[in-house]
């Protein structure tokens, strides 16, 4: 029985999005959000999953114009590729989360091996209910009381994240830590 693979790329960030629970629960870098740390704990995490899952990784992996990827997985077994992209965070990030996307969506067939097939993932540390809520609403909920979209250009590139939510074939995130008052702790994905 062949497993749907975005359902299976799920699963691997499942797995590694648990295994970044248990590391944050002893430190919780995420909360000093003005470093790359978050970034970097995301993708050692979702790294370590995909190498659990028999896939090989490469970091920082390059494609035409001289742009590189976060992380690439690749398995001798599958001729799917899985080009990854991470943030630290998006409130605020908006727009380096939006050029992640256009990255992805530009990568040409010319950036693989002959015959491969690519998914597309983005990855983003979360900690706003109502960007959580916005995000797995493909952009239809209101982001009223976001700061990031009080300033020009933030509603403009929140309107163009929306439309690559829109395309995405599976959308949602996964808890990392326990909501606290007003603050949600995930990881929020696209795939495509």
């Amino acid at each position: 029985m062949q497993i749907n693979s975005s359902v299976k790329v799920e699963d691997i960030i499942k797995s590694g999005v648990n295994s970044l629970k248990i590391s944050q629960n002893a430190h919780c870098s995420e909360r000093n959000p003005k470093n790359e740390i978050a970034e970097a704990n995301l993708t050692h995490h979702i790294s370590a999953s995909f190498i659990k899952y028999g896939y090989n990784l490469y970091a920082e992996f390059p494609v035409s114009k001289g742009r590189l990827l976060d992380l690439v997985a690749f398995s001798d077994d599958n001729d799917e590729w899985i080009a990854i992209e991470a943030k630290g965070y998006l409130h605020s990030n908006q727009e380096k989360v939006l050029a992640d996307f256009k990255r992805l969506e530009e990568i040409s067939n010319e950036d693989w091996t002959e015959g491969t097939k690519v998914k597309k993932v983005i990855l983003v540390m979360n900690r706003h209910p109502k960007l959580s809520t916005w995000w797995k609403t493909r952009g239809t909920s209101s982001l009223d009381g976001i700061q990031a979209i009080e300033k020009e250009p933030g509603l403009e590139q929140f309107s163009e994240i929306k439309l690559h939510l829109e395309k995405s074939e599976h959308v949602d995130s996964f808890q990392w830590y326990p909501p606290e008052k007003d603050w949600v702790y995930e990881v929020l994905y696209a795939i495509s």
